[in-house]
């Protein structure tokens, strides 16, 4: 990376740098600043990758808060351990970085699989900075405040200029691939919906129902299967604890339909019919490509494949697939480390499940974090951008790992404070009846009568 910005030009971003990390510090009085810090990734993350003036720099300012946000988990809030999913989310993706090291460029490898880390490191560092269910709820409402600053020009953008901005019938604004677009915007529109279902201030679930909505209208004319599968994945884990009480859900999604249907500009239907299009023929090459470099390295992979037509050091190609991108890159032993850490993932959030039922702690948000994990993992059947430098997929699935266990020490909690409370129900009704009982056995004696 590298820009060659005029140096007035530099000395604003740097004097604006300063003033930032000031209001962080300011904020951190009210605000867990990692979590914060993620809420100007989803703002920033989209911008970084779009063709733009200054978007070198804003490269290097998405690397930046990435590292800032790890450092000031561990050296500031002391916020570091893991529960064992995300541990092994974070040794699978470690090895998958370090497997650069037997690839034909290592440290091309190395430099650009390891972009990918801090970010990775900031979703499991901010899943472990929430602490109740408080902060969960003010995490959803920054992500979706923050994602304003990416989903209105964009959607400006979509009804004023519409589809003549796309390339082969695509929506893709700022120089966006349409993918990329799509499926950061898949992830503002699930925290949206998180925020639209789960939040109990009428104004932020109007709120969070506008933002979704602009959101999904970006997402259906990008044309992007994956990203749509990925927010139907979301949409419905979050909606299945509600299924006791669907009506104002579906009721407010009916609408948001409606609008979506009047919204698309003229010019989008070759994006809508792709996405009814569903066919592998695109992927089934790459993918062949794929199996063919994990036969030729089945044990432990070869370690990079990369892409120089771009960036002369190379950059990740592009196989359409996490797993694919698994197998081609460490073979047999990532594949099984990336098994172990799925399995462990999913063990755990059904452990999880059955221990909220069983004391009585809100199963929505067992069912919002298993959304962060598993909305990101089911983009990555069809697409590897997940695992690329800078994506919004990343933290939210390295966040999805790691709420397990901040999630059943909420728990915990709310189990220790119902026992409390019944502990002093139960003895309040004792002090009662031991009253009522002191009563009746002195209730036949009056008091003297007085003498002269």
């Amino acid at each position: 990376m590298h820009t060659d910005l005029p140096t007035p030009v530099l000395a604003l971003i740097i004097a604006g740098a300063v003033v930032a990390h000031i209001l962080l510090i300011i904020s951190a009085r009210w605000i867990n600043p990692v979590v914060l810090l993620v809420a100007i990734f989803f703002a920033l993350a989209p911008w970084a990758a779009a063709i733009i003036p200054g978007g070198e720099v804003l490269k290097f300012a998405r690397l930046y808060l990435t590292v800032l946000a790890v450092a000031v988990s561990v050296l500031m809030m002391r916020t570091y351990q893991l529960n064992l999913a995300g541990g092994l989310l974070l040794l699978m993706m470690t090895f998958y970085w370090l497997a650069g090291i037997w690839s034909e460029q290592p440290w091309g490898a190395l430099q650009f699989k390891g972009l990918s880390m801090p970010a990775l490191l900031m979703g499991l560092l901010a899943a472990a900075n929430i602490r109740t269910k408080e902060d969960l709820q003010v995490a959803l409402r920054l992500f979706i405040v923050l994602s304003l600053a990416f989903v209105v020009p964009c959607t400006v953008m979509l009804l004023t200029q519409g589809i003549g901005l796309a390339r082969g019938g695509r929506f893709a604004p700022f120089g966006l691939n349409a993918n990329r677009m799509a499926h950061e915007c898949a992830c503002m529109l699930i925290a949206a919906a998180g925020v639209a279902l789960y939040d109990k201030s009428f104004s932020w679930k109007v709120y969070a129902y506008a933002v979704g909505t602009m959101a999904a209208a970006c997402i259906l004319a990008s044309g992007s299967r994956a990203a749509v599968g990925q927010s139907v994945v979301g949409a419905v884990l979050l909606g299945l604890p509600m299924f006791r009480r669907p009506l104002l859900p579906l009721t407010l999604g009916g609408f948001a339909a409606v609008i979506l249907w009047f919204l698309m500009p003229s010019g989008t239907e070759g994006a809508y019919e792709r996405l009814s299009d569903i066919n592998f023929q695109n992927r089934g090459t790459v993918w062949e490509w794929a199996l063919e470099i994990f036969r030729d390295h089945p044990l432990w992979g070869a370690g990079w494949v990369f892409d120089d037509s771009i960036r002369q050091a190379g950059s990740t190609a592009n196989l359409h697939s996490i797993y694919m991108q698994i197998l081609a890159e460490t073979g047999v032993a990532g594949a099984v480390l990336t098994l172990l850490a799925l399995t462990v993932m999913a063990g755990q959030y059904l452990r999880l499940w059955q221990y909220a039922r069983s004391v009585g702690f809100d199963q929505r948000y067992v069912f919002l974090g298993l959304a962060f994990a598993l909305a990101p993992l089911s983009h990555g059947l069809a697409e590897s951008s997940t695992f690329m430098p800078g994506t919004i997929n990343l933290v939210m699935m390295a966040m999805g790992f790691a709420l397990i266990r901040p999630l059943h020490n909420m728990a915990t909690a709310h189990a220790i404070e119902a026992a409390e409370q019944q502990a002093a129900d139960e003895y309040a009704a004792w002090e009662d009846e031991a009253l009522a009982a002191e009563r009746a056995r002195w209730g036949d004696y009056a008091p003297e009568p007085r003498t002269a």
